[in-house]
C-alpha cells in the first residue's frame, strides 16, 4: 500500500513540475516578443466588386474603419465598428477577433498586419473581404453582419502533417470518437461563455493527446455559436483521421485540432465591445494602457499560479476517477474463482464471459478478451471508449476494466436473466414471455437505440443488434450489450459506407 501511495505522490509531483514548467514558459512568452504571425488565407468577395474608380468617401471610410479596429487590439480581443461619412450606402462594417489564448501584444500586431494586408489586397477591388491568420482574423463589408452567423467563405481542412500518414495513428475509429467527444465538450463550454472560447484535450493512447480549440465571435447568441461550430465539425472525422491536425475557419467561428499542443493555457483577460458603433463621429479610440510592464507580469504570474493550483486539483480528481475504473487482476481472479468453468455464463467472438462476486457482495459480469481472437483488440478499445460515456437504463453499464499481464478484461453489471435469445430460441421458457413483457422489451430496445442515435452526446450506430446482445435484468428490462462493432458517425450524418460486412 505504501508503494502505491509513493507512486501516486510521484505522479502528482511530476504533474506539478510540468505545470510549473508551463508557467515559466508562459511568463517568458509574456516577457519576450510574440511568435511569428502565421498567415492562412484572404478572400475578397467578387460579387460585390466596386467600380475601377472607387469613391473618395468609400476609401476614406474604409481607412477610418481599419484604423479604428487596429487601435483597439492592444486591449480588446474582439471589436466591431462602422464608418459612414457621406452617403448611407457608403457605410462600412468591420470586425476583428483574436484567438482567445494569444497575448495582447500578439493580438495588436496581428490585427495591425491584417489591416495593412486586407487594405492592399481587397480595399480597391471589393466592398467585402476577410483575412485569416492563425492568431486573428479581420473582415469588413458594406452590409451589416454584426450578431449574424456567417459560415462562408470557409477555410477548410488545413492539415498540419509532419511526416505522418493515416497509418501512423493506431485505431482511427478511436481517434475519430475521441476527437468528436473532445470537440463536443469544447463547444458546450464555449457557447456558454461571454468570449465564446474554449480549449480541451484528451489522451488518445499512452503517448498521444488530442488537442482542440473552438471559438465564436462573442456577438453571436449561444444557439448560433453552437450551430456554427457543429456545422464545421460535421465532416472532420471523415477527412482528417490519421493526420497531425487541421482546422476549419469561417467568419463567425473557428475550430482547430491537433496531436501536438498548439495553444497556450494562459487565456488573457480582455474586454470586447458589445455594441457596434454606428457613425464615424462615435468611434472612440482607446489608447494602450500605461500600466508598467512589471505590474502586468505580476498580474499574469498571480493568475497563472491560481491556474496551476486549480489544474493540480483537477489532475488529482481525474486520476482518482480513472483509478476507480481500474480493477486489479487479482481481484477479478478472486471474484471469478480464477475464471472457473463453473462461473462461465457465455461465450462469443470476443471471448468468454464469467459471473463474479466482488468482496463487497456486488455481482459482476467479466468479459475476457480471447487471446486467439483476430478482431478482439480493436473491439476492446472501441467498447471501452464508447460504453464509458453512455448512460441509459437500457444499456448495460460498464463498471471498469483491467489491463494486466497481457489480459484485456471488461467488467459490467451482472444481468441475471440471461439474454433474449435464451427466451426466444434456447428453451421452453419463451412461453413465459407474455405480451406485456414482450412490449416492455421492445420498448426498452427502441428507447436505447433512440438514445444512441439522437440523444447521447455522440451519435452511435450499434451495428450488431440481435437477441443474444439484449440482456434481461431481474425485472425483465432489456439492456443492450456488446459494442465491439459499434461505430460513431457525425451528428447530422444519415448515410455512410463500411469497408467490410460486420454484425448480424
Amino acid at each position: 500500500m505504501w508503494f502505491l501511495k509513493l507512486k501516486s505522490f510521484h505522479y502528482y509531483l511530476c504533474c506539478l513540475l510540468n505545470l510549473i514548467t508551463t508557467f515559466n514558459l508562459i511568463l517568458t512568452e509574456a516577457s519576450n516578443n510574440h511568435s511569428e504571425l502565421e498567415y492562412l488565407k484572404y478572400d475578397c468577395l467578387n460579387n460585390t466588386t466596386i467600380s475601377s474608380n472607387p469613391t473618395t468617401i468609400y476609401k476614406s471610410n474604409l481607412q477610418t474603419l481599419l484604423t479604428s479596429l487596429s487601435s483597439q487590439a492592444a486591449t480588446a480581443g474582439f471589436y466591431n465598428a462602422t464608418a459612414s461619412a457621406g452617403q448611407l450606402n457608403e457605410t462600412i462594417y468591420g470586425m476583428y477577433m483574436c484567438r482567445g489564448d494569444v497575448s495582447n501584444q500578439t493580438c495588436q500586431e496581428c490585427v495591425e498586419t491584417a489591416k495593412q494586408q486586407i487594405g492592399s489586397r481587397c480595399g480597391n477591388n471589393s466592398k467585402e473581404g476577410i483575412i485569416w491568420y492563425h492568431q486573428c482574423f479581420l473582415r469588413y463589408s458594406n452590409r451589416s453582419f454584426f450578431s449574424t452567423m456567417d459560415e462562408w467563405p470557409r477555410l477548410e481542412y488545413i492539415v498540419h502533417n509532419n511526416g505522418s500518414s493515416n497509418s501512423s495513428i493506431e485505431g482511427q475509429g478511436s481517434y475519430g470518437w475521441l476527437l468528436a467527444s473532445t470537440l463536443n465538450d469544447a463547444i458546450d463550454e464555449a457557447k456558454s461563455k461571454t468570449k465564446k472560447f474554449a480549449t480541451k484535450h484528451a489522451n488518445l493512447n499512452g503517448s498521444k493527446n488530442v488537442y482542440t480549440l473552438v471559438q465564436c465571435t462573442p456577438d453571436l447568441s449561444r444557439e448560433d455559436c453552437s450551430k456554427c461550430l457543429n456545422d464545421l465539425m460535421k465532416d472532420i472525422p471523415m477527412c482528417c483521421l490519421g493526420t497531425d491536425g487541421g482546422m476549419v475557419l469561417c467568419p463567425s467561428c473557428n475550430l482547430m485540432f491537433g496531436l501536438r499542443k498548439f495553444y497556450s493555457d494562459a487565456i488573457r483577460p480582455r474586454t470586447w465591445n458589445p455594441q457596434p458603433n454606428s457613425r464615424l463621429g462615435s468611434i472612440h479610440e482607446t489608447k494602450p494602457s500605461g500600466e508598467p510592464r512589471a505590474r502586468r507580469l505580476k498580474i499574469i504570474a498571480a493568475l497563472m499560479l491560481l491556474l496551476i493550483l486549480a489544474s493540480f486539483c483537477i489532475v488529482g480528481n481525474e486520476s482518482t476517477t480513472l483509478e476507480s475504473l481500474q480493477f486489479d487482476l487479482a481481484t477479478i481472479q478472486e471474484a471469478t474463482n480464477n475464471f472457473s468453468c463453473a462461473n462461465l455464463i457465455g461465450k462469443g467472438g470476443f471471448g468468454e464471459v464469467y459471473k463474479g462476486v466482488l468482496s463487497d457482495g456486488r455481482e459482476i459480469a467479466v468479459k475476457r478478451l480471447s487471446i486467439t481472437s483476430e478482431q478482439g483488440i480493436a473491439e476492446f478499445k472501441n467498447e471501452v471508449l464508447l460504453i464509458a460515456k453512455l448512460q441509459h437504463r437500457n444499456l448495460v453499464a460498464l463498471l471498469g476494466f483491467c489491463l494486466q499481464e497481457g489480459e484485456k478484461i471488461l467488467i459490467y453489471e451482472f444481468v441475471p436473466n440471461k439474454s433474449l435469445d435464451y427466451f426466444l430460441f434456447g428453451s421452453e421458457e419463451q412461453i413465459f414471455l407474455n405480451w406485456c413483457e414482450k412490449f416492455k422489451i421492445i420498448g426498452g430496445i427502441a428507447s436505447a437505440i433512440l438514445y444512441l442515435h439522437e440523444y447521447s452526446r455522440l451519435k452511435i450506430i450499434h451495428r450488431d443488434i440481435k437477441p443474444n446482445n439484449v440482456l434481461l435484468d431481474v425485472n425483465m428490462n432489456p439492456k443492450i450489450s456488446d459494442f465491439g462493432l459499434a461505430r460513431m458517425v457525425a451528428i447530422d450524418q444519415d448515410q455512410g459506407r463500411t469497408n467490410r460486412i460486420v454484425g448480424t
